[in-house]
């Protein structure tokens, strides 16, 4: 069934086709600001596994240098510091403002053979915040769409009041003009037409209440998929969502939503407590993203893997560090040995050479505290995600049974309400009847109106209530697919 949006502009024109349910979402996602920043922190996140695996190159540095300066050296240590510049040479025993050209070119080589592991677990903690970052996105793609499917189910139902509400206007005023004419006709008294006439701006103002949340509704659409849309198409009649029974194609329960809640409990029998496990009791890697896992339980999960990845990071980082090094160079300086100076431009060129290889080695003595120390922060913060993520586990295990209840109550309530349209239309029809001969009052027809009004509302409404609960039975399961695959 196709339903008319009337007066919408903009990208609607420009896409000419009905919009669907799974057309809607796909704009949704192709469109909505918040997938791009997404998947812009996924790459972001991809590119810190190449800045990590980079420490595994040789550093090379290469230097040049002229200055003019005095030559004025003097015995004695100097504490590192940024702001006194060091010199060599022979101390002259006087001071003298003579000064001359020096100059200096350089490389240095710098490769770490060995690093007992630093590395390699810096590279995993970049591995598994990409992963994260993928699994963060995923739940930015599911809530879009989400609430896309919800805008454009919304939109629908707002057409469809505003519908009813025409229905029930056309209805108040041919019931007024029948009132009119038998009040002229003195077969009935003048204050029945002031009552239809009442029952029909009553009628008037219920369509301006309806027409005013339909045009909200088409803007919070329009949020959604970029712009405005055309023409709306229905995905399902309510007698095709009824015996057609799509929900039997919905998400059903895949062991996505209680996977956490069972890892969490195994972690800490594991463990004895401690919240922390080999990887493998957390299921299915999140190496690639979780396939079968709810996003917001992938999201728990790698972030409980980011912190176990710094913890190993930190244990590795109290290790000597080796470091080969070659290096080469040359200096120029106008100054001699003697206190004298070459000619105005001497030590404009390097005139001594000089080159180096060996290996350096360093111990973080005193940073064993500070390790440890950091090492207890990840692990409390990977317990608190632990924790966090059982609670994800309980939370949408409880949306899952909401939003099956409220499947099962749309679906009864779309197979109760044609019966009650049904009983609306002969009512009316018969409260009619009565009101000609003389046997019922306005009143009774003026109410058996507005039972039929709402009435047709609710029936309405119902198929769609269906689709709304189906809705958010695959956004609790994780999975929009398979209720876009049966709305086609």
């Amino acid at each position: 069934m196709r339903i008319a949006l009337a007066g919408m502009i903009g990208l609607g024109a420009a896409w000419g086709q009905p919009l669907t349910l799974p057309e809607a979402v796909r704009r949704a996602w192709e469109t909505y600001p918040a997938i791009r920043v997404a998947a812009e922190q996924g790459r972001a996140a991809a590119a810190g596994i190449e800045a990590a695996r980079a420490a595994y190159l040789p550093r090379a540095d290469l230097i040049g240098q002229v200055n003019r300066a005095t030559r004025n050296s003097v015995f004695g240590l100097l504490l590192p510091q940024p702001v006194i510049s060091p010199i060599t040479g022979p101390v002259l025993g006087q001071t003298s403002p003579t000064n001359v050209w020096g100059t200096a070119v350089g490389a240095l080589v710098a490769w770490e053979p060995f690093d007992f592991g630093a590395r390699r677990a810096q590279v995993e903690t970049a591995q598994r915040s990409r992963d994260r970052a993928e699994a963060e996105a995923a739940v930015r793609r599911l809530e879009v769409g989400t609430a896309a499917a919800d805008a454009f189910l919304t939109v629908l139902a707002a057409e469809q009041v505003v519908k009813a509400a025409e229905a029930s206007v056309e209805r108040a005023r041919v019931l007024e003009e029948s009132v009119r004419a038998l009040v002229a006709a003195e077969l009935r008294p003048g204050a029945d037409a002031s009552r239809a006439a009442a029952e029909r701006v009553q009628a008037r103002t219920q369509l301006i209440q309806a027409e005013q949340a339909r045009e909200v509704s088409r803007a919070g659409l329009g949020q959604w998929i970029g712009g405005a849309a055309g023409a709306l198409v229905r995905p399902a009649s309510p007698a095709q969502v009824r015996h057609g029974d799509p929900a039997a194609t919905a998400p059903s329960g895949r062991g996505s939503v209680t996977a956490f809640v069972s890892t969490s409990a195994r972690d800490r029998a594991a463990t004895g407590g401690s919240g922390r496990a080999p990887r493998d009791e957390l299921g299915p890697g999140t190496e690639g993203g979780a396939a079968g896992k709810h996003p917001r339980v992938a999201v728990q999960e790698a972030s409980v893997e980011v912190s176990r990845a710094r913890e190993r990071a930190i244990e590795r980082s109290y290790f000597p560090k080796f470091q080969l090094g070659a290096t080469t160079f040359s200096r120029g300086s106008g100054a001699r040995a003697d206190g004298t100076t070459g000619g105005a431009a001497s030590g404009l060129g390097p005139n001594f050479y000089n080159w180096a290889l060996g290996m350096t080695v360093t111990f973080p003595l005193l940073d064993l505290a500070g390790l440890r120390a950091r090492r207890q922060v990840e692990a409390h913060t990977g317990r608190a995600e632990a924790a966090r993520g059982e609670q994800v586990g309980v939370e949408l295990k409880a949306e899952v049974e909401k939003a099956r209840a409220a499947l099962a109550g749309a679906r009864r309530l779309a197979e109760n309400t044609p019966a009650g349209v049904a009983a609306s239309r002969v009512l009316v029809e018969q409260a009619g009847a009565r009101y000609r001969a003389g046997l019922g009052t306005i009143v009774e027809v003026a109410e058996a109106q507005r039972l039929l009004a709402q009435a047709e509302i609710d029936d309405a409404l119902a198929g769609l209530a269906v689709w709304r609960a189906l809705v958010m039975l695959g956004a609790a399961e994780g999975d929009l697919g398979p209720v876009l695959a049966a709305a086609k």
